[in-house]
């Protein structure tokens, strides 16, 4: 092999370890957003809950008009919110984008470990193959 054919192929590899390295910081922001996602409509729900719950106390002065009206919209919103998650499923998708990280994290890894040109050329097309399956989980998960 020349040494054209050499810097060549080592080009290829730090092309795929810059994709990686975009894929993972993506799928790392599309975590975090679904994650946030996910506590924000779990502590509304338990808030809203929290709220029914002491609206259904009896000693407390409101008018039984205001009471009703009140249990009524926030037991609503908490049905509302249970029907986003089910419909978006954000812990799930939280959880999958923390999958494609790791796998593309052990990807970057052993793709680190090849030195030689003839185990960059063996090797590379079965790693880049690899990634491009994470790429097309990534789709599924959106």
């Amino acid at each position: 092999m020349g040494d054209s054919q050499l810097t060549e192929l080592q080009a290829e590899k730090k092309q795929l370890l810059k994709e990686i390295i975009d894929s993972q910081l993506d799928w790392k922001r599309l975590r975090r957003v679904n994650r946030n996602w996910d506590a924000g409509l779990t502590i509304t729900t338990i808030i809203l809950t929290l709220f029914i719950s002491i609206l259904g106390v009896e000693g407390i002065s409101l008018g039984n008009n205001l009471r009703k009206a009140l249990i009524g919209l926030s037991g609503g919103i908490v049905v509302a919110i249970q029907s986003i998650g089910n419909a978006f499923p954000v812990k799930q998708r939280a959880g999958g984008y923390k999958a494609l990280e790791s796998q593309a994290r052990t990807i970057k890894s052993k793709l680190g470990y090849l030195q030689s040109d003839e185990e960059i050329e063996k090797e590379l097309p079965n790693f880049r193959e690899q990634f491009y399956g994470l790429i097309s989980k990534s789709a599924e998960l959106d």
